[in-house]
């Protein structure tokens, strides 16, 4: 069956606008949940985000639905895709949630989900967690009402942040002139 929400990248979109509005947004982190407590019997997810606007707000939304399965959020705040993915393949995080919409328009954006190995989730995954947000779209509305999607600010991990930054100066070729690089605290 090919998939209506996930395309290449991720789901993307304008934000409050389907697919990427509160209630789709919330089912997609219950969805997100369930499938891997199936996997793992439960789920610790590192959610991440570019400096877009809509961000904090997508980010909070789609947290709300994880901890409604019983996951734990971590947010790392504003950090690169490779910054999630690295995250989530070096520590005990099931999954990763990047909100980006990358090189889109800025009103744009988007979510993509890593696996814990810090790639992207196989087709087949995807396929099972969007015919979950499909289904607990259709609970809902069935019921007369919207997905409750409560969304409390999430606050940044900063050692997170500091955590990638060391992996990297940790690659760092020894010997290396990076002088004229003045802006990088490294």
């Amino acid at each position: 069956m090919p998939k209506e929400l996930f395309g290449t990248d991720g789901i993307r979109g304008l934000p409050g606008v389907p697919p990427l509005d509160d209630a789709t947004l919330y089912a997609a982190g219950l969805s997100l949940g369930e499938y891997l407590a199936r996997q793992h019997g439960g789920a610790h997810v590192l959610i991440g985000m570019d400096t877009r606007e809509s961000g904090p707000h997508i980010a909070s939304v789609l947290a709300g639905g994880l901890r409604k399965t019983g996951a734990t959020v971590a947010f790392a705040g504003v950090i690169t895709t490779p910054g999630v993915a690295c995250l989530v393949r070096q520590n005990d995080f099931q999954a990763g949630v990047v909100i980006s919409a990358s090189h889109n328009p800025y009103q744009d954006n988007g979510i993509k989900l890593f696996s814990h190995a810090g790639m992207k989730f196989p087709d087949s995954a995807e396929e099972e967690i969007e015919r979950d947000i499909f289904r607990h779209r259709a609970e809902e509305l069935s019921r007369g009402g919207a997905l409750a999607h409560p969304s409390a600010p999430l606050v940044a991990d900063e050692s997170l942040d500091a955590e990638y930054l060391e992996f990297l100066r940790a690659r760092l070729i020894p010997g290396a002139n990076l002088s004229g690089y003045d802006a990088i605290t490294l």
